[in-house]
C-alpha cells in the first residue's frame, strides 16, 4: 500500500512538473507583457517582464500582475504609472515602511487603481493575471484531453511509429533518444505553442 501511494505521488509530480512546462509554453508563446505590481518597504512600483522570461516568476515582492499584449504598450502604461505611484508612495496616506513590508493590501488596491487608470488614459487594454491564467490552463487542459481522448481510442499508432522513426534515427547518428514520455511532451508542447499562436495572430 505504502508503494503504491508513493507511485500515485511520484505520477501526480510528474504530471504537475508536465503541465507547468505546457503552461509555460502557451504563456511564452502568446508573447504578452506582464506589468508586475511590487508593494514592499520602499513604496509601489511597476516593473515590466516579458511573458516569457524566468524572471516572472523569481520576482520578490510582486502581489499583482496585469498582462496587455505588446511590450511597446506595457512601456506606456508603465511610464503613464510611475508618477502617481509616487505620489501615493509619498503622499499623505503613505504607509510607513513597517507596514509596506508586512504588505498592505490598501497600497495595493490603490496601485492597481493607478496602474489601470494609466492603461485607461493610454487606451491599452490590461487583463488581470486570474483570467489570464485561467486561459492559458483551459488551452492546455483541452489539448491534453484531446491527446488522451486519441490514446485511449487507439488513434495514436502513428504517433508511435513516428516515435520509433525517431529512435532509430537517433541511433544511426549515434546520439541519445529521448524516453517516449519526454517525446511526448515534447510533442503535446508542439501542439501547445500552435494552439497559442493561433490565438495571438487572430
Amino acid at each position: 500500500m505504502v508503494d503504491v501511494r508513493k507511485a500515485q505521488a511520484r505520477a501526480a509530480r510528474r504530471r504537475a512538473a508536465e503541465r507547468a512546462v505546457l503552461i509555460a509554453a502557451y504563456r511564452e508563446e502568446m508573447r504578452r507583457c506582464c506589468i508586475t505590481i511590487i508593494c514592499d518597504a520602499d513604496g509601489a512600483r511597476v516593473r515590466i517582464v516579458a511573458s516569457g522570461n524566468d524572471e516572472l516568476d523569481a520576482e520578490v515582492g510582486t502581489q499583482a500582475r496585469l498582462w496587455c499584449r505588446r511590450p511597446a504598450e506595457a512601456e506606456l502604461v508603465a511610464t503613464a504609472a510611475r508618477a502617481p505611484l509616487r505620489r501615493l508612495k509619498f503622499g499623505e496616506d503613505a504607509r510607513s515602511p513597517a507596514a509596506l513590508a508586512a504588505g498592505d493590501s490598501s497600497l495595493l488596491s490603490r496601485a492597481c487603481g493607478l496602474v489601470s487608470a494609466a492603461a485607461q488614459r493610454c487606451n491599452v487594454v490590461l487583463r488581470a493575471d486570474a483570467e489570464f491564467t485561467q486561459e492559458v490552463s483551459r488551452a492546455v487542459a483541452s489539448i491534453d484531453a484531446e491527446v488522451e481522448k486519441a490514446r485511449q481510442n487507439g488513434e495514436l499508432k502513428a504517433l508511435n511509429e513516428a516515435y520509433k522513426k525517431y529512435r532509430r534515427e537517433a541511433k544511426a547518428r549515434g546520439e541519445p533518444a529521448m524516453r517516449y514520455d519526454e517525446w511526448m511532451l515534447k510533442f503535446r508542447e508542439d501542439l501547445v505553442r500552435k494552439a497559442a499562436r493561433e490565438v495571438r495572430d487572430r
